[in-house]
């Protein structure tokens, strides 16, 4: 169960149905042999070429490489006076780690981790802590206090305390070892899941330039499962209307034999998004992760068209279509229209005149801006029209809502005339809303 646990913490689905299959897999294999123990274990728990290589990884970490300890040709392996000495004043449990083999006090190291919870680390700061609660299951405050006293009954050395200090080297090793072994199996994937989740609520606009990177992974990972979730699937369903002409024509074959009946299914035409972005400097970062979000996104949306303003309204569908670095194609784009002032009066009116005709009730318009018109002109009763002909009609706001309204900012003028409107400052929330999306549309 802790390595289902640990490929679960990595990222591998494992159900309950594959982990009584691999236990029984167990029984068969047994675990004297790695090799056939690894084989058995990844024909149940990796189904495809990446799992399999995240399955060796994580194998190689909890079960370890360890070698058979072999005697050195020199003899260094035969008992000394000097380690006997050393080892009669210790107490029993560091008398038996004192003499045992490196199998031996490797497990014995493990089993100390497990009693100090070493399966609950998370974060890189904890290694420190729990090699300290490691040695100290292993009497650590003992050892050194015996090699206090020897150090004071002899100040210029001895081999005693030679011997002391190569075992509590040794001990301090193998913890460290067995630390580091576990945080890269367990804490690693638990770092990642806590970094993802403090970006995931991080508004977008503070985030730092080391931590934008890996923004842009999390969006392709965001926009991969959504994909998986809505994707249309051609299946027969056993349920609604029976359709009694597509029965008897698909079984002519049979001279009219039922052999597969057909049911009535309402077919649904996927809408057409018209996405408008204000990529002015207060809003370029939003409007470069909501781009990222559908370009990701071409196969459940391939008909999207987006438009960028300032001052002026730039068609840059074609952008999102760019084979290879769309992130700089986007960025590029973006830069390039941004540098005006802001005028939602004259981009509204220009979407109208170039996405007018196009509007019916299968399209949908959202609108990314922080509705701040620098006191012009809104243009309202464009933006109405607009909204009346299309189906539904979003306006995601990157502000906090305590901040709509407020100065230049005329978002109460345009919400009326909207479906629903959204507050998009992290990328938790435009997952929300690309989900609602989704969901009503497709």
């Amino acid at each position: 169960m802790r390595f289902v646990a640990a490929l679960r913490n990595a990222g591998l689905p494992v159900s309950s149905d594959e982990t009584l299959v691999a236990a029984q897999s167990i029984n068969l294999v047994g675990y004297d042999n790695r090799g056939q123990l690894k084989a058995a274990l990844s024909m149940v728990l990796a189904k495809t070429e990446s799992d399999k290589q995240l399955f060796d990884l994580c194998f190689e970490r909890f079960y370890g490489n360890r070698t058979a300890h072999q005697e050195s040709p020199d003899g260094s392996d035969k008992p000394d006076p000097n380690q006997d000495r050393a080892s009669a004043e210790l107490c029993p449990q560091l008398q038996h780690l004192f003499n045992a083999s490196p199998d031996e006090l490797a497990l014995a190291v493990q089993q100390a981790g497990t009693r100090a919870g070493l399966d609950s680390i998370r974060l890189f700061t904890q290694k420190g802590v729990f090699r300290r609660k490691i040695l100290e299951q292993l009497e650590w405050p003992a050892l050194q206090q015996m090699m206090l006293e020897t150090a004071r009954a002899a100040p210029g050395g001895s081999p005693t305390l030679s011997s002391l200090q190569d075992f509590a080297a040794r001990l301090q090793g193998q913890a460290r070892e067995h630390v580091d072994q576990q945080y890269a199996l367990l804490g690693e994937a638990r770092s990642a899941n806590m970094r993802d989740q403090m970006l995931m609520q991080t508004r977008i606009n503070r985030l730092q330039p080391r931590q934008k990177a890996h923004c842009r992974q999390l969006v392709a990972r965001i926009a991969k499962n959504l994909i998986k979730h809505f994707k249309r699937r051609k299946r027969y369903f056993r349920r609604g209307m029976l359709d009694l002409h597509a029965s008897l024509r698909h079984n002519v074959a049979t001279d009219g034999h039922l052999f597969r009946l057909y049911w009535r299914r309402k077919h649904r035409d996927r809408p057409r998004l018209f996405i408008v972005c204000d990529v002015s400097g207060s809003v370029r970062q939003y409007a470069e992760v909501m781009l990222l979000f559908v370009a990701s996104m071409q196969e459940l949306l391939p008909r999207a068209r987006c438009y960028a303003f300032s001052d002026r309204l730039e068609d840059i569908s074609p952008v999102l279509k760019v084979r290879g670095d769309t992130e700089n194609a986007i960025a590029t784009t973006l830069q390039r229209v941004g540098r005006g002032s802001t005028d939602y009066g004259a981009a509204l009116d220009s979407f109208a005149e170039l996405a007018g005709p196009a509007l019916n009730r299968n399209s949908v318009i959202i609108v990314l801006g922080d509705a701040r018109n620098n006191h012009t002109d809104p243009a309202v009763k464009t933006f109405q029209r607009c909204a009346d002909k299309a189906g539904r009609s979003y306006w995601l706001n990157p502000e906090g809502r305590y901040a709509w309204n407020s100065g230049d900012s005329v978002m109460a003028q345009y919400q009326p005339h909207c479906d629903a409107v959204y507050e998009v400052g992290t990328l938790a929330q435009l997952e929300h809303f690309c989900e609602d999306l989704l969901r009503k549309t497709l």
